[in-house]
């Protein structure tokens, strides 16, 4: 894999349930480098619990508990994530809450760090977007999810690829992935055909073996194979500037 890049790894998910504790196991590749776990619960409950991977508490990214129908929260790690089989991401679920969870990860030549994360609300809204700004010329990997009150998934959009959709009836939910390279206002977007009820959560994490080197004697990043001789994977600073 080329510095600086990031790849989809692939995907799991626990479709709804109340189980007391909610346990699924994935496996990894080499180059793995980061698990999302996104939670969906129904109804205006807080689902106070905290995610594991293999044993190890994940990162939450953040929760929101904002409308009638549901509310969701994002976790994740970069924490020993390479060549993992039959991992188990776990949570309780102690109040018997009906909820699911969308797990993705991503695999990368350096390490991914969090670039940016957003979460927004609405009690009446059709479209819900939140845009993730990420570092100069670097690979990043961007991740959401979102509910909806609307009744149904048909019809609904959204600009990025999907990674699973869910319609429990009284609520629906769905979560994408983009992956993309440079600073921009990279956004995140699903809507309804009219408006309702909807909470989301959007993160990108950002390989920073290129964060802060762009380019030398103008030729890009991208465009650098060697320096004197030396190959780019093997490069640690060029006159004292992070490559």
């Amino acid at each position: 894999m080329a510095a600086g890049s990031v790849s989809y790894g692939g995907k799991s998910q626990v479709t709804s349930t109340t189980a007391s504790t909610v346990t699924k196991t994935i496996s990894t590749g080499s180059t793995c480098e980061l698990v999302v776990a996104s939670i969906i619960v129904t109804g205006t409950s807080a689902l106070t619990t905290t995610v594991t991977f293999g044993g190890v508490d994940m990162i939450q990214v953040g929760a929101i508990v904002a409308t009638t129908e549901g509310s969701v929260q994002m976790w994740y790690t970069v924490t020993n994530t390479n060549s993992r089989s039959s991992v188990p991401v776990s949570y309780k679920n102690k109040n018997g809450y009906t909820n699911s969870c969308m797990i993705s990860w991503y695999n990368s030549s350096g390490t991914l760090v969090l670039s940016d994360n957003e979460s927004g609300f609405s009690t009446s809204g059709q479209s819900a977007q939140l845009n993730l700004v990420n570092g100069l010329n670097n690979g990043f990997a961007a991740v959401d999810v979102w509910h909806s009150g609307y009744s149904t998934l048909t019809g609904t959009t959204k600009n990025r690829s999907v990674l699973y959709d869910e319609d429990r009836g009284t609520l629906i939910a769905s979560s994408q992935y983009g992956i993309g390279t440079g600073t921009a206002s990279y956004p995140m977007l699903h809507s309804t055909p009219s408006s309702d009820d909807w909470a989301m959560i959007a993160a990108s994490w950002v390989d920073n073996t290129t964060q802060a080197f762009a380019s030398a004697n103008t030729v890009t990043y991208a465009d650098v194979s060697s320096i004197d001789g030396v190959l780019r994977a093997d490069i640690g600073t060029a006159d004292d500037v992070l490559f």
